[in-house]
């Protein structure tokens, strides 16, 4: 081969090579940045799905504080024979719970739209709260009519709300620890 056509050939060669080198250089950062945005999107997601879940146990919390409180009365009522429990108090309770549930609701709904595992375990747990929260709210319409009767139940009721007290912080950081980049969305 003659000089002429060997520099060309090992031209071709050189050009071949930059080109394929390039290519695949520019392949691997590719697949780098895609990995590096969806290692950006699932963080970002978590971070989310961590927030709105910490909103749903915050007002669960709230609502099981409001539930304790108006039953703590009727118990106290109950042992002391002191009138702790009135409208006042009663209204208050209701403004609460009703300020309370609709936040909770969105924010379940917020993390049911990111994690629907995350949002079945807190749901069943506000369930379970909203069982209580129904029979302490309709004790509480008797009371008028029948308050004997009422602040006994209201004070029965504050055994199984400090059992509550003990259970649903562990069970909602059961809960929050499950949520993660490792585990995976429904």
């Amino acid at each position: 081969m003659n000089p002429a056509n060997a520099a060309l050939v090992g031209a071709a060669i050189g050009a071949t090579t930059v080109f394929i080198s390039s290519y695949l250089t520019f392949r691997y950062q590719l697949r780098l940045e895609e990995k590096k945005s969806r290692i950006a999107r699932e963080d970002a997601l978590d971070k989310e799905l961590r927030s709105y879940a910490a909103e749903v146990m915050r007002e669960m919390f709230s609502a099981l504080h409001s539930m304790a409180w108006i039953a703590w009365h009727a118990y106290k009522q109950m042992k002391l024979n002191i009138p702790l429990i009135n409208d006042e108090l009663i209204s208050q309770y209701h403004q609460e719970i009703h300020s309370a549930v609709p936040r909770l609701l969105g924010h379940l709904a917020a993390v049911d739209s990111v994690d629907k595992r995350a949002y079945k375990e807190l749901s069943d747990q506000w369930s379970e709260l909203q069982k209580l929260e129904d029979r302490i709210a309709n004790t509480l319409v008797r009371y008028q009519r029948l308050p004997d009767e009422s602040l006994r139940t209201l004070a029965e009721y504050h055994l199984e709300i400090m059992e509550l007290y003990k259970s649903v912080p562990e069970n909602l950081a059961d809960i929050m620890k499950s949520l993660g980049p490792s585990k995976q969305r429904a």
